[in-house]
């Protein structure tokens, strides 16, 4: 997963328009709201994750449905994001990640 850049949140408005009823997502991709973003591929994403700073949540969103993304998603979610999330003081969300 590629680290986007803020100017770069843009690029998955359609990846996450299924999300636009949490308010905080059309701030995010506005510059409204601190986010960090990743993505498959910055040119062309069909997978997305982005973690609200504010309320401490992420949303996952992806254009595919097959093993392989569901499992590289899983994998960068548990060795990445999650540890990212303990070391900045967000660490009852690792109780997801149990068993």
């Amino acid at each position: 997963m590629v680290r986007l850049d803020e100017e770069q949140y843009g690029v998955i408005g359609d990846l996450v328009s299924a999300f636009g009823h949490q308010l905080v997502v059309p701030s995010i991709l506005g510059g409204l709201a601190p986010a960090r973003v990743w993505v498959d591929s910055a040119p062309s994403p069909e997978v997305a994750v982005v973690w609200d700073l504010v309320n401490g949540l992420f949303f996952c969103s992806s254009s595919r449905t097959d093993a392989a993304t569901s499992r590289g998603l899983t994998r960068f979610l548990r060795d990445e994001l999650v540890p990212q999330m303990e070391a900045e003081g967000y660490g009852e969300y690792l109780e997801l990640f149990e068993n």
